[in-house]
């Protein structure tokens, strides 16, 4: 009987990507596959045709003085893209070709409208007609003809989309530059058309640019920003956070028109809604500025800033103010003031353009928290550690101003408080820790929903995740042969993204595909490329939500086990590993930012937490410090960790066991190294205070000091990474989280699996239909139901078990080296059920969805192609002793092929010892370690 043709993805489950009949020997129309559902219930493959090679991505040549040509042509058009390389019709390579004027113009913004319509671009133009005149005169009239115009106004130069009316007719320099930078369409518009309109981003810097203006003396004052490329992504990021980011679309129809009141408009609208203020002005003359309908950019309370030339560090630009007029002002100056950005400090985030603004006369003033009310250490704590081109740059701690509404409170409650009213201590306590960390001070983002569990949180962050549709930004794509290559190609890729630098491919096992360009170096993607709906993960033959799990499992895995950046806390968990120095080494700090930002795409894509990753690493990061103070809260996620914490009392006036065998003493020398002879029972309520942070901090984080002002860079580094930038939309995915914080962490921890129960209980198990007639159309289970309670009976008892069976031939596909290092080989009562778990989940912790359940269905053999290789002349009823488990990752499902050698170990009587060995957990074993290991996808 002849195959049956391949068929796809099922229309009824969707869950099944491809179709494999349960029985080969089925006709088609009585044909079932795997998934329940018919053959013909299951899709015909489309047959796509094979991707267009793009013919042309070098910038296109003229002629050639050596052979004669007028333009290069490829002389193979199989030869694929054009390189430096290639060969002209004429013979001569691409470099022998003369450059012309490019035919397409920036997408940017619309190309002026023709004075003269010109001509095709030759190497040699034909000999124009005699012109009249001395020889020095034609020489003249020919070079004017023929040069660029520049200070003009009207006039358009070959080598740029608009006019060149920026600069002084009686400028110096007349050079323009040959390669302006092009930003793509997505920079230029918002659903409207590129030939109308253009889209950047203002980037408002908090602090004026003039030595001469006087700011407070307790405050630091940069004379000047220093922008580099390392930086950047920080400085846009927190500016964000403080609302300093204002899109801006402006029409380009008139390139010439002055952009001034528009952009006046912008800005002090956006300034307005978000509580943030200019100082005064100097006094004007406010007659003549009410009368006159053009606001004048000399009396404006902002100004436009130019990137300056490369300072002698090789690494970055000083901002300096640009030198413009108000009726210099036009859209064509702002183009040509991104323009020259770009060129060396482009935007790390999207094609956006960026324009640099700075007041004028004073620094800004805004709220630093959401009562709104404005203080005058908004800018400090806007460029705290950003105001140099060191990197990483220490905190300058930014505290409340005199002028602050805030400064008398926050005097007094830095003075020590020896009253021993609680009241006033759980205020002190309350104010202290809300200026534990960064970050909280940072969450000035648009407001997020709350969200009442995981899913919610992850459909929300999906749907206002970048569009592949609206962006030149391409979703992830990663693809290779084993779970652990594509997990380090994720890795290095967001490591090479943090640090600016190039992916470098060789230094990964070679096979790896990563984004869509030729050049296989993802440099079509970005970091929100992690979170579009339409990424891919591949392994092998496997694709979909199974292989996710698996390669974002395993990159947390691998990163958490990195001794250098990760300790093991006192639960169980792990926790940011820090080290008693203020500077951190930049490539340590790219690679926690890594690691943070693995985490947030292990919740965000599986709604599973990362462990190890401790939760109340998380809770610290993402700034809800009241839960790290919350008993019941560390007793449902920590238990060991509550118990340990009880040694002290939060109620100060409670007695302290200060024995020196009492708990006390364990805490105080692990974490504090210091003995209870030294501390005393009527210690200062501020003093027992300090002690409860620094012992909780070091239990739950295993770093005593990170309640100090001073946040552990190794900490920072890492929420850095975790707060990733989803969209415009959701430019901070923990602001997204922290609304609903305390549910969603213990919602997710939850999941962690700690008992063979927990996964037992979600177990189904299902029988398949086979044909009982030779027509196919009786059709009755393969086991009946007694030799079904007997596997589960037995099936059940393997996953209680303890570590590997205690077997020889174990060892036959288990290491004794693994055997040796693997603590959890006999000691845990996990490690089966894990192993069950990561087989048929792709992950080690239950699903997020309560209802989700793992489906065990029996199936009468497998095809041929996965299991077994028959042998020359068996019969057509010949079948191996025993097939390995299949499993089906994407749909939680395996497939048990029973045997008569499989059906008759069922009548084998269990043993008494749970020791003792069968062959029915020797298979199974076999089947969980040996057969599908945690690299492959033996069924798609």
């Amino acid at each position: 009987m002849s195959p049956l043709p391949e068929r796809h993805s099922c229309q009824r489950c969707g869950v099944c990507v491809v179709f494999e009949a349960s029985n080969p020997n089925d006709e088609r129309e009585s044909a079932l596959c795997y998934c329940g559902h018919s053959f013909l219930h299951h899709a015909v493959p489309v047959i796509l045709p094979p991707p267009r090679v793009p013919t042309m991505l070098l910038p296109p040549k003229g002629g050639c003085p050596a052979s004669g040509c007028v333009k290069f042509e490829q002389g193979n058009n199989r030869a694929g893209p054009i390189t430096p390389q290639s060969l002209c019709v004429c013979g001569q390579g691409w470099l022998a070709h003369v450059k012309v004027t490019p035919v397409t113009t920036s997408s940017l913004t619309p190309p002026p409208t023709p004075t003269v319509v010109g001509t095709p671009a030759m190497a040699w133009p034909l000999p124009s007609q005699v012109r009249s005149g001395t020889s020095n005169e034609r020489r003249v009239q020919s070079y004017t003809s023929l040069r660029p115009a520049v200070g003009i106004p009207g006039t358009a130069s070959p080598f740029s989309p608009f006019p060149t009316s920026i600069r002084p007719i009686n400028s110096s320099s007349t050079r323009t530059s040959s390669r302006p930078v092009r930003l793509s369409s997505r920079a230029t518009t918002r659903r409207s058309s590129v030939q109308e309109s253009l889209r950047f981003d203002i980037v408002f810097l908090p602090y004026p640019f003039s030595p001469s203006l006087e700011i407070e003396s307790d405050e630091p004052f940069p004379k000047d920003l220093r922008l580099t490329r390392q930086k950047l992504p920080d400085i846009l990021r927190r500016l964000r956070h403080h609302n300093l980011v204002i899109d801006v679309t402006l029409s380009t129809s008139d390139p010439q028109r002055l952009a001034m009141n528009e952009l006046h408009e912008h800005i002090t609208s956006h300034l307005t809604a978000h509580s943030i203020h200019f100082p005064a002005s100097p006094p004007f003359d406010m007659n003549v500025a009410a009368c006159a309908p053009q606001v004048e950019y000399e009396r404006a309370d902002w100004l436009i800033l130019q990137l300056g030339k490369l300072n002698r560090d090789a690494t970055s630009y000083t901002l300096k103010p640009a030198a413009l007029t108000t009726w210099q002002l036009t859209v064509a100056a702002l183009i040509d003031n991104m323009n020259k950005i770009s060129r060396n400090m482009k935007n790390p985030f999207s094609d956006t353009p960026l324009l640099f603004i700075a007041p004028r006369f004073g620094k800004l003033t805004g709220p630093i928290d959401t009562t709104n009310r404005i203080h005058s250490c908004y800018a400090s704590r806007v460029m705290d550690t950003l105001f140099t081109a060191i990197f990483p740059e220490p905190t300058r701690n930014p505290s409340c101003l005199s002028a602050c509404p805030s400064y008398g409170l926050e005097q007094r409650l830095n003075r020590v408080n020896d009253d021993d009213d609680d009241d006033c201590f759980n205020e002190s306590l309350s104010s202290t820790i809300a200026r534990g960390t960064t970050l909280q001070s940072e969450n000035t983002a648009p407001p997020h929903p709350t969200h009442s569990n995981i899913a919610d949180w992850q459909a929300y962050v999906q749907d206002h995740a970048l569009d592949d549709s609206g962006t030149d930004i391409q979703p992830w794509r990663g693809q290779g042969t084993t779970v652990e290559d594509v997990a380090d190609l994720l890795t290095a890729f967001i490591y090479s993204q943090f640090g600016g630098i190039s992916l470098c491919m060789a230094s990964l096992p070679p096979g790896l595909t990563i984004g869509y360009s030729y050049k296989n170096d993802g440099s079509d993607l970005s970091l929100a490329s992690l979170f579009m709906s339409k990424r891919t993960y591949k392994v092998g033959e496997g694709l979909g939500e199974g292989v996710e799990r698996s390669v974002l499992a395993q990159a947390v895995q691998k990163s958490t086990s990195e001794l250098s950046t990760w300790m093991e806390t006192m639960d169980g968990f792990k926790s940011v590993s820090t080290l008693p120095f203020g500077v951190l080494d930049p490539k340590m700090a790219c690679k926690l930012k890594t690691h943070g930002l693995l985490c947030a795409l292990h919740i965000f894509a599986l709604g599973q937490p990362p462990v190890p990753c401790s939760p109340f690493l998380l809770v610290y990061v993402l700034g809800d410090f009241d839960l790290l103070f919350n008993a019941p809260f560390i007793r449902m996620l920590g238990p060991e960790a509550a118990q340990a914490l009880s040694a002290i009392p939060s109620n100060h006036n409670s007695p302290l066991d200060l024995s020196p065998t009492g708990p006390l003493a364990s805490l105080l020398a692990t974490y504090l190294m210091i003995q209870p002879v030294q501390l005393t029972q009527d210690m200062l309520p501020a003093r027992r205070f300090e002690l409860q942070q620094q012992l909780r901090a070091g239990v739950l984080l295993g770093c005593p000091s990170a309640f100090t002002l001073d946040v552990p860079q190794e900490i920072l580094a890492f929420s850095e990474g975790f707060d990733a930038y989803v969209s415009d939309e959701i430019p901070s995915l923990a602001s997204t989280l922290r609304p609903s914080l305390e549910v969603l962490i213990t919602e997710l921890y939850q999941q962690h699996l700690s008992s063979p129960t927990q996964l037992i209980q979600r177990l189904e198990f299902e029988v398949a239909q086979i044909s009982e007639s030779d027509s196919g159309h009786a059709r009755g289970p393969i086991i009946d139901a007694d030799t079904e309670a007997a596997f589960i009976l037995r099936f059940t008892r393997y996953l209680r078990g303890v570590g590997h069976p205690k077997h020889p031939a174990v060892k036959e596909y288990v290491s004794q080296e693994q055997l040796c290092a693997d603590e959890e080989s006999t000691t845990s009562i996990m490690l089966r059920c894990k192993q069950f778990m990561l087989q048929i989940s792709g992950s080690c912790i239950l699903p997020a969805n309560p209802k989700q359940n793992f489906c065990v269905r029996f199936t009468k053999g497998l095809p041929q192609k996965y299991a077994h290789s028959k042998p020359l002349g068996a019969g057509a009823d010949w079948e191996p002793a025993t097939y390995p488990m299949h499993f089906q990752t994407c749909s939680y499902r395996v497939n048990i092929p029973l045997t008569k050698a499989i059906v008759s170990s069922l009548a084998d009587p269990i043993p008494d010892d749970d020791d003792t060995v069968t062959d029915f957990d020797l298979w199974i074993h076999f089947s969980l370690f040996a057969f599908s290991g945690p690299s492959s996808f033996n069924i798609l």
